[in-house]
């Protein structure tokens, strides 16, 4: 008797004691690990009326570096919270890190809701793309709509990522 109890407490503990170890990744999580689109499926989506609903929320938003919140947001926060609150997809934090999911795409191809990705000097910095040679981003002057063609961006256009 006291040798089943041990056998069963032994084989309880065996599987508690790793569930922590392999924790299920949702397939957003495994796509953009693995740097492919994601795709929604059943799913019809205005997607620069979703971008331009989610600007008048955060329009009156002042820049800052690291910031997450309304009080401040940087460029990469901003478009990170884009992806969550309207799409439901979980990017990465960081600019450098978004600059990596999905496919490449030239920017004669652009399309609502691809990432724009800047960089200046060393320093990535990232926005959503709407149409009509317009992208959201969080700049110095907080949280704009801007022109891809309008000083600096023509200089510090980098390249762009579609995650869908």
């Amino acid at each position: 008797m006291r040798k089943e109890v041990l056998s069963m407490l032994a084989a309880i503990s065996l599987f508690t004691g790793c569930e922590h170890v392999n924790q299920v990744q949702t397939p957003t999580e495994v796509q953009a690990e693995k740097n492919e689109p994601i795709v929604e499926e059943n799913k019809t989506i205005d997607l620069k009326n979703e971008i331009v609903t989610f600007y008048a929320d955060w329009k009156d938003t002042k820049y800052k570096a690291g910031g997450t919140t309304k009080a401040g947001i940087d460029s990469a926060a901003l478009t990170q919270r884009f992806f969550k609150d309207k799409l439901e997809l979980d990017i990465p934090r960081r600019a450098y890190q978004q600059a990596k999911l999905g496919e490449k795409i030239d920017k004669k191809d652009l399309q609502a809701g691809d990432i724009i990705i800047l960089k200046r000097k060393k320093e990535y910095y990232t926005g959503v793309y709407i149409g009509e040679n317009e992208f959201l981003h969080s700049s110095f002057q907080g949280v704009k709509i801007e022109k891809l063609d309008d000083k600096p961006y023509t200089y510090t256009y980098y390249s762009a990522r579609r995650i869908f």
